[in-house]
């Protein structure tokens, strides 16, 4: 969901800066272009604020997300829980936000220092879903990894159920020539 809501952010990034660079030109009513660009700005506020799962957002607030990896036993029994965290990237365009920047652009009055602006915020945006991607591959690996292990443990259940069977099978034979 965070690597998703990232990368549409990116998306609308890209499209306040082509408006940026359309405000450059002469000939333009400058007025409109920033109505265009507060309503992409709203659209990243709408994006961000929607982008959460079960109530957890990663892309709202500072800190980090821990997801249970596994339990893992050592001989002695002790049981221990192995994680994976995840960092959040603040992408809002609230003061304190990562996007805070966004909130200020205006093309009527400063188009040029708008435009330098577009470039920090853009890869602001990038950094957090290359960071959301790592941390999605990290618990895909975490998830196969399990599979695997699930897999390979119910075969072992499963030929040692299959084991008991043919010896129960065998003492049945034994018995009934017994019998005979």
């Amino acid at each position: 969901v965070a690597r998703g809501a990232a990368e549409q952010v990116v998306d609308l990034l890209n499209q306040v800066k082509g408006l940026v660079v359309q405000a450059q030109e002469s000939n333009v009513d400058k007025t409109k272009i920033q109505a265009d660009i507060t309503r992409l700005t709203e659209q990243v506020d709408s994006i961000v604020n929607a982008a959460q799962f079960n109530g957890l957002s990663l892309v709202k607030g500072t800190g980090s997300v821990d997801f249970l990896a596994s339990l893992d036993r050592d001989s002695a029994g002790v049981v221990t829980a192995s994680s994976i965290s995840v960092d959040r990237e603040n992408l809002e365009t609230a003061s304190g936000g990562g996007l805070e920047d966004l909130a200020g652009i205006d093309v009527t009055t400063d188009a040029a220092g708008a435009l330098a602006d577009m470039e920090g915020l853009i890869q602001t945006a990038i950094d957090a879903a290359a960071a959301f991607g790592s941390g999605q591959k990290r618990l895909d690996i975490q998830n196969e990894f399990v599979k695997n292990l699930t897999t390979a443990l119910e075969s072992g259940i499963g030929a040692l159920t299959d084991a008991d069977l043919e010896e129960a099978s065998s003492r049945l034979q034994a018995l009934q020539v017994q019998q005979q």
